[in-house]
């Protein structure tokens, strides 16, 4: 629950991990398996429809949006490409040979390859060589591979997903 804003009033969630933008999960140690955390107990608290209610209609008219909004989209997330986040900074005795940004080609080069990975997403492309998926099949691909049994057996132990 540390990765998560609940307003007491409200009971709105918000979810705050931002350090895992940009498919971060599938690089760490322990890659990340799903797209999102969809367990049994999320489920359950979506009530009696599970994720076949309110949460996929939510999910299907949000993806809808931003695929209608790309071009807004794309270029917010082209702001990374010239002010890139922490993590794609140069060490410090690699500043010296970057350029006068403060960043290195690689840095930069790591930017536009996320950005291209999220423009894929967005038009529904869940590899390289397929054809992108309708919004419907896109939410529907997202919930199987975030509840895929198989997949949340791989994750990291240290999530406790039992509790």
């Amino acid at each position: 629950m540390e990765n998560l804003l609940l307003d007491e009033r409200t009971g709105n969630c918000v979810h705050v991990d931002f350090d895992m933008l940009f498919d971060k999960g599938a690089s760490l140690k322990v890659p990340e398996q799903v797209p999102f955390r969809l367990t049994q107990n999320v489920i359950d608290a979506f009530g009696v429809c599970g994720y076949e209610g309110v949460f996929r209609k939510c999910c299907e008219l949000t993806l809808k949006i931003l695929r209608s909004n790309e071009d807004t989209l794309t270029s917010v997330m082209e702001t990374f490409l010239h002010d890139p986040l922490l993590q794609w900074k140069p060490e410090k005795k690699a500043r010296s040979e970057s350029n006068n940004q403060g960043w290195s080609d690689s840095a930069r080069a790591k930017a536009r390859e996320y950005l291209s990975v999220m423009v894929r997403k967005l038009q529904g492309q869940t590899s390289k060589d397929g054809p992108p998926l309708s919004v419907d099949g896109a939410v529907l691909d997202l919930i199987e591979r975030a509840t895929s049994d198989d997949n949340l057996a791989l994750m990291f132990h240290g999530w406790a997903p039992f509790l």
